[in-house]
């Protein structure tokens, strides 16, 4: 999707990855698989690293949040407090 943007010299592309402070340690068995589902259907969001002081401070154009879907919903990691 980002791809037209990286190979041009007129944009500048940064990325950012969405990192949980408690890590989701794959692969999941069945009960980890099956008790997580709640969480992610209801949009429960949890903590997140911060991301750097760099990506803070900058005004952007264009911002794509890309993610997994985990039943049915944005995967945990991407869950917004409103």
């Amino acid at each position: 999707m980002v791809n037209p943007f990286e190979k041009s010299n007129k944009y500048h592309v940064d990325y950012h990855q969405i990192k949980p402070i408690n890590k989701y340690k794959f692969p999941w068995n069945g009960k980890r698989f099956y008790g997580v589902f709640p969480e992610s259907f209801q949009q429960l969001p949890v903590e997140i690293e911060a991301p750097s002081s760099a990506i803070l401070n900058t005004d952007y154009d264009l911002v794509v949040l890309a993610y997994q879907i985990w039943y049915l919903t944005p995967s945990i990691p991407t869950c917004i407090v409103s």
